[in-house]
């Protein structure tokens, strides 16, 4: 038969957290079956992954204050916090109109565009980069989100490398709505 490692177990258990169906006591049970590194930065992947808003203010949390925080787990986290939606795939946003935790997501759009210049301000440009990357709204195809970024560009005193990523997530969405709008047309 099929053997279920840990690295199954968790990948399990990280998208059944993702999709509300795994809570806190199920992800402290598999964590106490693997008490390792690898555990523990699952355990936090799954948390990060949970369609509550509790559990995404606490992964929000960290992103930003938890200075002890490696660059790997951040860029791993955030990414579970959108769902695994890499800031270059836009086939998902345009085809599905982001994820079902959408509106979980969504106090963190705001969010995001406050926390960016102070957070650039504090840290290394590598991890302002790999911030701005990963929590980039690419969840929020909405063209406020585009009117926002344009005003933020604007308006803030960003590294260049940061001020990029944030020009290409705003193409990433715009070829996003374009999608959108000629697959209605058809």
């Amino acid at each position: 038969g099929c053997q279920v490692d840990s690295e199954l177990r968790w990948h399990l258990i990280q998208a059944l957290a993702a999709s509300g169906r795994v809570d806190e006591s199920r992800i402290a049970e598999e964590l106490d079956t693997d008490a390792t590194e690898t555990g523990q930065r699952s355990a936090d992947i799954a948390r990060a992954a949970q369609a509550t808003g509790d559990a995404k203010e606490s992964a929000w949390d960290r992103f930003v204050n938890d200075a002890d925080l490696s660059l790997s787990t951040m860029k791993e986290l955030l990414k579970h916090f959108q769902l695994n939606q890499h800031p270059r795939d836009t086939s998902r946003l345009a085809v599905g109109g982001g994820s079902k935790q959408g509106p979980i997501l969504e106090p963190f759009v705001d969010r995001f565009f406050k926390a960016l210049e102070s957070y650039c301000d504090k840290v290394p440009t590598e991890r302002a980069l790999a911030f701005a990357t990963y929590a980039f709204p690419h969840q929020s195809v909405r063209p406020e989100v585009i009117e926002q970024t344009d005003d933020f560009l604007a308006s803030g005193s960003l590294p260049e490398p940061v001020k990029r990523v944030l020009l290409e997530g705003k193409d990433s969405m715009s070829r996003a709505l374009k999608a959108r709008s000629a697959d209605s047309a058809a």
